[in-house]
Parts: structure tokens; C-alpha cells; sequence
């Protein structure tokens, strides 16, 4: 039901964006056949596509942060 981004986001360096994104949506438990949709969509609404592929080490800040809320959201929660 909650979703949470905090002041410092908690990825690994030596994981992709879309790596983390497909942890999360694991993690969540969302249903195997959601995942990659759930995935893609929250990396394009997220602006990182394009770089969902290179490992998080070499991301910029805002990029981080984008990552993280994108993160908060995979389970759809009503609040964050």
C-alpha cells in the first residue's frame, strides 16, 4: 500500500537500471507475466530507457533518483 523513496537511495552500483526494476517487481511480488511491462513502463516514465542498460555506477544523481522513485512506484502503491 506504501511506497517509499528516501533521502538516500539504496542501489547497487554493479546493477542495471532495468536489473533493479526487475528485483523490484520480485520482490513485490507482482505476477511473472506483469513484470516486464511493469518495467518498461516505469523506466520510460522515469526518462531512463536510454540507460536502463548501463550499470547504476555510472548514473548522475538525478538519474539515482529517478531510478529510486521509479523503484517506490513497481507495486503501484496508493501512497509514497
Amino acid at each position: 500500500m506504501i511506497g517509499a523513496a528516501l533521502q538516500e537511495a539504496a542501489l547497487d552500483p554493479l546493477l542495471t537500471g532495468r536489473d533493479h526494476m526487475r528485483l523490484q517487481t520480485l520482490l513485490q511480488g507482482l505476477p511473472r507475466s506483469l513484470r516486464r511491462q511493469r518495467t518498461e513502463e516505469l523506466l520510460g516514465r522515469m526518462g531512463l530507457l536510454e540507460a536502463a542498460d548501463r550499470k547504476v555506477a555510472g548514473y548522475s544523481g538525478g538519474m539515482k533518483r529517478r531510478l529510486d522513485l521509479g523503484l517506490a512506484l513497481v507495486h503501484s502503491p496508493q501512497v509514497l
